[in-house]
C-alpha cells in the first residue's frame, strides 16, 4: 500500500489488506442485481442500444453507476478541462500523461501563487503559453522539465508503472500460498518503494521549484539554467532506473508464477 500511497498519518485508517476486483466485476456487500428492482426503476445492463429487449436485461441497482473506486481503465481513465490566460488552445490533449494532482501546481504557475507544501503532481507545462511560464523553463529547461515530470508521474502516480507493477507483484505474493515466495517478494518490494521514494522526493521538490512563478523576465529574453536542467536530467535517468528494476521484478515474478502452474 505505501507504494500507492494508501498509508496515512493516521495508522487506524491504513487497512490490513486491500483487494481489486476483475475489471469486469463489481464489489459490493449488498445484492447489486436483483429482479424486484424493475419495479421501482433500475439501470438495465445490456441496455436496448446493444440490441437486447428488457426481458434480456440485467437490473442493476441504482445505489451505484458502474464502477468506482477500483483499479481498472473504466475507472482510473478520466479527463480534466483547463481553460483561461496562459493555457493553450490546443483542444484534447491525449498525449500528456497526467492525474489529480497536477491540476494544483498547474493552477499555481498559471496565477503565480504558490502553497508552503511539496506537491505531490507537476505542472503541466506542455499545455501552457510561453508567457506562463517561469523564466527557469526557458530553453533547455523547458525539455528537462517535461523529461523529468513525465518519469515522476510514472514513479510516483498510484496508476503509473511503478504502481501498476507493484500491484501485480503484490498480487503474485499472495496467490502463490508459498512463504518463503510471498516473503521474497514482499521484501523485494518493500525495497523497490524505498528506492522509489529516495528518487520521487527530491524530484517532486525540484519540479515544485522550478515551476515557481516568476513574471520578471518577458518569454524570448528567459535564460537558460544550466544547473537546474542537469539536475532534472539527472533525476529522470534515476527515476528509469527504478522503473526498469520493479519490471524487472514483475517479470520475474510473473515467470515464477508461471512455473508453478
Amino acid at each position: 500500500m505505501k507504494a500507492l500511497h494508501m498509508i496515512t498519518a493516521d495508522s487506524g485508517r491504513t487497512a490490513g489488506i486491500v483487494g481489486f476486483g476483475a475489471e469486469d466485476h463489481f464489489i459490493s456487500i449488498s445484492p447489486s442485481i436483483d429482479p424486484s428492482f424493475k419495479d421501482s426503476g433500475c439501470n438495465e445492463f445490456p441496455s436496448s442500444a446493444d440490441g437486447v429487449t428488457t426481458d434480456q436485461a440485467t437490473c442493476l441497482s441504482k445505489s451505484f453507476i458502474w464502477l468506482h473506486g477500483n483499479f481498472a481503465p473504466d475507472v482510473d481513465n478520466t479527463w480534466a478541462a483547463l481553460i483561461g490566460p496562459g493555457v493553450r488552445n490546443k483542444g484534447v490533449d491525449s498525449r500528456t500523461w497526467a492525474d489529480h494532482t497536477d491540476l494544483r501546481p498547474t493552477l499555481m504557475t498559471l496565477t503565480c501563487l504558490a502553497d508552503n507544501y511539496t506537491h505531490e503532481g507537476r505542472t503541466l507545462v506542455e499545455d501552457l503559453q510561453d508567457s506562463a511560464l517561469p523564466a527557469t523553463l526557458g530553453h533547455n529547461g523547458l525539455d528537462a522539465f517535461i523529461e523529468a515530470g513525465q518519469v515522476f508521474k510514472q514513479i510516483n502516480a498510484p496508476v503509473g508503472a511503478f504502481g501498476q507493477a507493484a500491484i501485480s507483484i503484490s498480487t503474485i505474493a499472495i496467490k502463490s500460498n508459498n512463504d518463503a515466495m510471498y516473503g521474497g517478494l514482499e521484501q523485494a518490494l518493500t525495497d523497490l518503494v524505498s528506492a522509489r521514494d529516495a528518487v520521487a522526493g527530491p524530484l517532486a521538490q525540484r519540479l515544485d521549484a522550478a515551476a515557481t512563478c516568476d513574471s520578471t523576465s518577458p518569454p524570448h529574453a528567459r535564460p537558460s539554467d544550466p544547473n537546474l536542467t542537469g539536475t532534472l536530467r539527472a533525476a529522470a535517468a534515476q527515476g528509469r532506473v527504478v522503473l526498469g528494476r520493479i519490471q524487472r521484478e514483475s517479470d520475474q515474478a510473473d515467470s515464477a508464477a508461471a512455473g508453478r502452474h
